[in-house]
């Protein structure tokens, strides 16, 4: 405790408690969010599905590019001539497009229905006796 005296010999006592309040309005702000870290976070994914394994053909790569451009409606191709093109099976092709739909939600024009999935199931499910 530091007591002080002035001229009147009044007394006044600082305590460890009195303090100066400094605080700055930035203090008190949110930090912004920056939008660039999001588009850039957005865009590595992309491009790690793109060329997800090293063992990839260009081709590979070039079918993913094809049905990401028709899942954003840039391109209208079917899985049969983005396979044609790529000189790979209609059915890689479509399980690239699933793939791209269940890692991102992204559901390309060519896919099917939810409710036409149930009906394939349920009929496979019956050719089998299951």
């Amino acid at each position: 405790m530091i007591c002080l005296t002035n001229n009147i010999m009044s007394h006044y006592q600082i305590r460890d408690t009195d303090a100066a309040d400094w605080r700055h309005p930035v203090d008190h702000m949110e930090p912004e969010e920056d939008p660039t870290s999001e588009l850039a976070e957005a865009l590595k994914a992309v491009v790690l599905w793109l060329v997800r394994n090293d063992n990839d053909l260009p081709s590979h790569i070039g079918a993913r590019c094809i049905v990401l451009s028709v899942a954003l409606g840039i391109d209208g191709m079917s899985y049969a001539e983005i396979g044609r093109r790529a000189g790979i099976t209609r059915e890689a092709v479509r399980l690239m497009a699933k793939e791209l739909e269940d890692n991102y939600g992204l559901r390309s024009s060519n896919s099917r229905s939810d409710s036409t999935r149930k009906r394939c199931q349920e009929a496979r499910q019956e050719s089998l006796g299951l």
